[in-house]
């Protein structure tokens, strides 16, 4: 109970507070007057933005399958600006520079890294046999985002624990912490990773796990039950109260089974 209420009330906060300060992502101008500049010989240059913190692909298309609100969907990407073009792979690093790129950085595979102030860049090459290269630029994670997560987290699964013993001694409690465990393991994994690697090219979405099919029909379930518990035992124990003895006067109401 400690991870899944930990990994709700962390995705919650990740989802407010990345919206309250994510940095704008740079236009398709802006997009067009770089890849000139890094890469001038490229050809079938193709730019694509994904301008919100993140996004399904083609979400059109998915909204479309039966029951997609409560189902999810699949390829589920943070916001960015995808640059794809054909040419050799550049020598990137001093017009990076030039255009405001720091700590660049060629991997052993080749694909390159580089930080602005807001963004993050990540080029590689697409496919080995070819000279098709993707460029994305992402938003760089704002520290407030790491720490609103990771305290949200904390904060959810002190309360998780406190009360977890109760709802796992009941049959709708356990089928409600069953059901909610594999997008809460998982979210409180990415949740993780973004505390020790904020500074990642690639932002972590904590909500993640929750819109994709599988995961989140299961989560959805699962909240439901256990909601149904806790409901219950607030009733059972506003009954206690109405009825002339203070729940604090005897031992704690059990459950509802």
């Amino acid at each position: 109970m400690a991870v899944i209420a930990g990994a709700w009330l962390g995705s919650a906060a990740a989802l407010i507070a990345w919206h309250r300060t994510a940095p704008a992502l740079p236009d398709k101008a802006w997009g067009e007057a770089f890849t000139r500049a890094l890469i001038p010989d490229a050809r079938d240059v193709e730019i694509t933005l994904i301008p919100q913190i993140a996004e399904y692909e083609e979400r059109s298309v998915q909204e479309e399958r039966f029951g997609f609100a409560f189902f999810g969907g699949d390829d589920y990407y943070a916001g960015q600006l995808i640059i794809e073009a054909h040419a050799a792979f550049p020598e990137a690093d001093p017009v990076l520079a030039q255009w405001g790129w720091e700590n660049i950085t060629r991997l052993p595979d080749g694909d390159v890294q580089a930080f602005a102030t807001d963004w993050t860049l990540w080029m590689t090459r697409l496919y080995a046999d070819d000279e098709t290269i993707e460029i994305s630029v992402y938003r760089r994670t704002p520290e407030v985002v790491v720490w609103v997560t990771s305290a949200a987290w904390l904060a959810g699964a002190g309360w998780g624990f406190a009360v977890g013993r109760r709802a796992g001694a009941t049959t709708l409690g356990r089928w409600g912490l069953g059901l909610s465990a594999p997008a809460g393991i998982l979210s409180t994994m990415v949740i993780g990773f973004q505390a020790f690697n904020g500074a990642d090219v690639m932002p972590a979405i904590p909500w993640d796990p929750y819109m994709y099919w599988g995961p989140r029909p299961l989560s959805i379930v699962g909240l439901v039950l256990l909601l149904s518990v806790v409901v219950k035992w607030v009733g059972r124990s506003g009954a206690r109260i109405d009825g002339g003895r203070p729940a604090a006067d005897g031992p704690a109401a059990p459950w509802p089974g």
